[in-house]
């Protein structure tokens, strides 16, 4: 009965780990957020606005499992520059497409899936 009491308390405290329900891995190997950053297709492109603007947009992260706008927020700071996230799509202003596809892959996205256009 000892042994049954303190597998109990072991597992209230947090001790064992939890199983995932989408990967059906433990939580601590892989996250979530870490999986859809690995897999997601990225796609980065430049369009010219009116007045001869360029705005690049980032498009193929999934709004639902990363945060668009964190990442965007990171993205405006390190490029020193103005930016929204419009219907799923990051849109930084000015030509940043190079800069863009090496700070994703800082972040944790998988280079080989992001493509400049």
């Amino acid at each position: 009965m000892k042994t049954i009491f303190s597998f109990k308390v072991l597992r209230v405290k947090g001790i064992m780990s939890e199983i995932s329900k989408i990967l059906g891995l433990p939580k601590e190997l892989l996250t979530e957020e870490e999986l859809w950053k690995e897999q997601a297709i990225i796609r980065i492109r430049l369009e010219k606005r009116r007045r001869h603007k360029e705005v690049t947009i980032i498009e193929g992260i999934d709004s639902k499992s990363v945060n668009l706008k964190e990442i965007a927020t990171q993205l405006k700071s390190k490029l020193a520059c103005g930016g929204t996230v419009k219907e799923n799509r990051i849109e930084l202003q000015g030509d940043h497409r190079e800069r863009v596809k090496e700070l994703l892959a800082n972040m944790g996205f998988s280079p080989e899936n992001i493509f400049i256009d």
